[in-house]
């Protein structure tokens, strides 16, 4: 089975260090199983600051908010 995530890689998800590969793993599990609960099952500290960030998208016009 070929990665669909691109976890480690420029396009893949990028979390913190301390969750980036449960978020991937998730997404693998949902990818192959296709049960939305699979999303929720990882939670981290970082997951409010991506919330403000998705809420920034729009206003930042394609500039990286975070690095």
């Amino acid at each position: 089975m070929s990665d669909p995530v691109g976890a480690g890689s420029k396009r893949g998800p990028h979390n913190c260090k301390i969750c980036s590969s449960d978020v991937a793993d998730s997404l693998r599990t949902f990818s192959i199983t296709q049960n939305p609960a699979d999303l929720s099952k990882t939670d981290c500290e970082c997951k409010e600051l991506w919330k403000k960030v998705l809420e920034l998208e729009d206003f930042t016009y394609g500039t990286p908010i975070l690095d």
